[in-house]
């Protein structure tokens, strides 16, 4: 079997760490993986990975483009082509009358459009949330990632009756919800520490100065270290307008951390209601917060749902199952 991931994007996050992650493991498994992507991606992959540099700048209905691109999928001899993410899927389902490759596409997000989902073979979901709204022909695969190490020096993770020492990690932008949950810190005691860089540190600066927790509310600014942060952490919030799919909800979950979360996916399909708080409610977060850890057992469920279905081989594997079952035995 060759499989053949394509990406469009130029960016850094989520959507190309699932790419590399995917294409890697698969690698692992024996399978002929070829990627086209950004020449950028390049040393991202093992090298058994075959790379093809491809330029998707141009919109995604450019003739030129789609032509190049046509014959770079041909010349490939795939037997799945596999795209990620909105842009390359349109793309694809624009090529598949041309292509005699099966064609599956991801949806990282939730889209308003998703007319192409139809011409693919499979669709694959990130989370029941993104599926429900492609239909019938999706499955649902969770983003998988790589158990973390728990570090020699490591607290025993016996959760604390009330968290004191709050953690939150993501990039610094409107969408991750920080000032709704500065704001909400007013009324949760103890300690936060944000984890991340971005756009909105100046008005996160002044929301901390401005509700005088400059003793209690910290900026980290990127950090390499985010497992040893979790596991020294009593609990973590995920504070979010809009998520696809939380990398920091599957990494505190195998860390083993406590964690409350908005009613966003991943984190509302999986925790329970007393673990979720509305969207944009800081008084309602504060709560939550304050409630965290009087049912541990909401906890430990969470946690061993994470162990077998958000790690990176139950990702690969559901994958290719999916792989498998499109092509003749």
């Amino acid at each position: 079997m060759k499989v053949l991931q394509v990406m469009a994007s130029a960016g850094e996050g989520g959507l190309e760490k699932h790419l590399v992650d995917l294409a890697n493991g698969l690698c692992q498994r024996g399978i002929h993986v070829a990627v086209c992507a950004n020449p950028m991606y390049r040393d991202r992959f093992a090298s058994e990975v075959e790379f093809i540099p491809f330029d998707f700048s141009g919109s995604r209905r450019n003739p030129l483009l789609l032509t190049r691109l046509l014959f770079t999928l041909r010349r490939a001899h795939a037997d799945i082509i596999h795209a990620q993410a909105n842009k390359a899927g349109q793309i694809l389902a624009t090529l598949s009358p041309l292509l005699k490759a099966k064609t599956v596409t991801t949806v990282h997000n939730i889209k308003k459009r998703l007319h192409h989902a139809a011409a693919m073979d499979l669709v694959i979901g990130v989370s029941k949330t993104v599926s429900a709204q492609v239909g019938n022909n999706c499955l649902t695969v969770y983003n998988g990632i790589a158990v973390p190490d728990v570090p020699a020096t490591a607290p025993c993770q016996t959760p604390a009756a009330t968290p004191d020492n709050w953690l939150a990690v993501g990039r610094l932008v409107k969408a991750k919800g920080f000032d709704v949950l500065i704001q909400a810190f007013r009324e949760v005691p103890g300690t936060l520490k944000i984890a991340g860089e971005g756009p909105e540190r100046p008005l996160l600066e002044q929301l901390i100065k401005q509700y005088d927790l400059s003793n209690r509310v910290s900026l980290l600014g990127h950090r390499e270290d985010v497992p040893d942060l979790m596991h020294a952490a009593d609990a973590v919030v995920i504070s979010s307008r809009r998520e696809g799919f939380s990398y920091v909800f599957s990494e505190a979950l195998l860390c083993e951390t406590p964690l409350v979360s908005t009613d966003v996916p991943v984190p509302n399909e999986i925790l329970p209601a007393a673990l979720i708080a509305p969207v944009e409610d800081p008084a309602a977060l504060a709560q939550v917060m304050s409630a965290c850890n009087q049912r541990p057992e909401h906890h430990r469920q969470a946690q061993a749902f994470a162990r077998c279905e958000l790690t990176l081989d139950a990702m690969v594997d559901k994958t290719l199952q999916a792989y498998r079952r499109l092509l003749p035995s």
